[in-house]
């Protein structure tokens, strides 16, 4: 899994930050997240980053100290597709690319 932790409407605005989260899984027990985010234009840079190996995905604003908005664990690969269990979400709907 992989996101920019942004929603649809803001595909092509600027940004005064940058984050990107990334998940990957082989199984139940067998999953990490990394994310990664910064701050620029500020007078000093707000950078930060986390590897979470409870979580398939964590979406998560950029600070000295992060706050989660959303995070996902794995629950099954399916003959469809995956399940997973959003254990945190915030109201705001963000873009997410499964592959």
């Amino acid at each position: 899994m992989m996101s920019a932790n942004d929603v649809s409407e803001n595909d092509d605005a600027a940004q005064a930050n940058a984050r990107v989260s990334s998940g990957w899984t082989t199984g139940t027990s067998e999953r990490s997240s990394l994310w990664i985010g910064e701050t620029d234009n500020v007078s000093t840079t707000v950078a930060n980053r986390t590897l979470d190996r409870t979580k398939l995905i964590k979406l998560m604003t950029e600070s000295a100290s992060p706050t989660v908005n959303a995070a996902a664990d794995h629950v099954s690969f399916d003959s469809d597709g995956q399940t997973i269990n959003w254990t945190t979400a915030d109201a705001t709907a963000r873009q997410i690319l499964v592959l």
